[in-house]
């Protein structure tokens, strides 16, 4: 709630990673936790991970898809 009373939503950010197993979409989620991710949505061949604008550092982030050898 703002000092006026309102509400207001964060802006967040939506990644489409693509994943081959549960359990690989287990251990993206477990590691994009650490970098601030909050929110996901996991499909058969993808998992959607979503971040507050404000949260997210680019060059962790960058890190982290080369590390897990993933293109987004």
């Amino acid at each position: 709630m703002t000092p006026s009373g309102s509400f207001f939503m964060e802006d967040y950010i939506e990644i489409i990673i693509p994943v081959s197993s549960e359990e690989q979409s287990s251990l993206f989620m477990a590691s994009l936790t650490a970098l601030g991710f909050d929110g996901f949505l996991e499909e058969t061949t993808y998992l959607k991970a979503y971040i507050p604008h404000s949260s997210l550092n680019l060059l962790e982030f960058e890190s982290w898809c080369t590390e897990s050898q993933v293109n987004v």
